[in-house]
């Protein structure tokens, strides 16, 4: 053997050189010939990769969307097998369309999302983050669609088997009609019919309950620096809805005197009293990810967590 590497499923490649094969020996101790013909040359460019020559290869390797890349060093070559590791089709439960903060079924126009399902990329292990705006359309071999329109993907998951794909709703997508949802991981694909509301707040949170808030010079809200009473603080949420100026699909909201701001007028409340809302739209250079600036209200009691309520979105903060 010259080179040897593993897929996410535990299959094995190897380069069987003296053969001139690329081989795999799959989980269940089957073996089988990946790419070459067993004939050393250089041809089959563009064909079956079982049927191509090779010459000298020795060096092995997989990307995450499975496919394949060989040193064939004799014809100083890189050669790529495409498809190589093998796929399965994902599937996506029932309520696995999800709003990106919250994680409560459904979703809205623009907002952050996140896909819960089984098989839904074809050979990560970990997480892999989008690079730079705007965002990608496709990530790990993966991509999404809704009614046809490109969902894009800020992070795709899969840790100790459990897999989730977070991406950006098209800001066209229509709200109040059954619509298609088309993940494809390389291999196969699968489609869930979703349904979207004009709105679904939803805030981002540190553990399930503490919100990502932020105080005036953006440092987290804890119990240890706690929010004071007429103290103008940042929450972070997705779902807020649209927005003026629109911002299109995937790329960041801009700042300065073109903020955006949400079309629909939000309220707050913080331990039940009226927390005022100074401003409601997206994040400047952020992607999709919705800012709500409120004060705390004078007569707040002080202590731990309380509830902070946005419209029907509630968690709880520090103050």
């Amino acid at each position: 053997p010259g080179g040897i590497t593993v897929d996410a499923a535990g299959n094995l490649y190897f380069n069987d050189d003296l053969n001139y094969r690329t081989r795999r020996i799959a989980t269940n101790g089957i073996i089988t010939t990946v790419a070459g013909s067993g004939t050393p040359g250089f041809s089959g460019d563009g064909g079956v990769a079982t049927a191509a020559s090779l010459s000298g290869n020795f060096g092995v390797t997989l990307d995450l969307a499975g496919n394949l890349y060989i040193a064939d060093s004799t014809n100083n070559r890189i050669r790529e097998v495409y498809g190589a590791v093998p796929g399965f089709t994902p599937s996506i439960p029932a309520a696995g369309f999800t709003n990106g903060a919250s994680f409560a079924s459904g979703g809205s126009p623009g907002a952050i999302a996140t896909l819960f399902g089984v098989h839904l990329t074809r050979n990560l292990t970990g997480i892999l983050q989008g690079a730079g705006i705007p965002l990608p359309s496709t990530l790990a071999g993966t991509t999404v669609t809704i009614d046809g329109k490109t969902a894009p993907i800020f992070n795709v998951v899969d840790l100790n088997g459990v897999e989730q794909i977070s991406f950006q709703v098209p800001v066209d997508a229509a709200p109040g009609q059954a619509l298609p949802l088309v993940l494809n991981n390389g291999f196969a694909s699968a489609t869930a019919q979703i349904s979207l509301t004009p709105t679904q707040p939803g805030i981002f949170t540190i553990d399930g309950t503490q919100a990502v808030a932020l105080h005036a010079d953006f440092s987290l809200i804890t119990a240890a620096q706690p929010a004071a009473q007429n103290e103008t603080i940042v929450l972070f949420c997705t779902g807020l809805g649209a927005v003026n100026p629109l911002v299109a699909t995937g790329a960041a909201a801009a700042g300065g005197s073109t903020l955006s701001n949400t079309v629909t007028i939000y309220t707050a409340t913080i331990a039940g009293q009226n927390a005022p809302v100074a401003f409601s739209g997206l994040a400047p250079g952020f992607v999709a990810l919705g800012q709500v600036n409120l004060t705390v209200p004078l007569g707040a009691p002080s202590g731990d967590r309380k509830s902070i309520r946005l419209n029907s979105s509630h968690l709880g903060i520090s103050y």
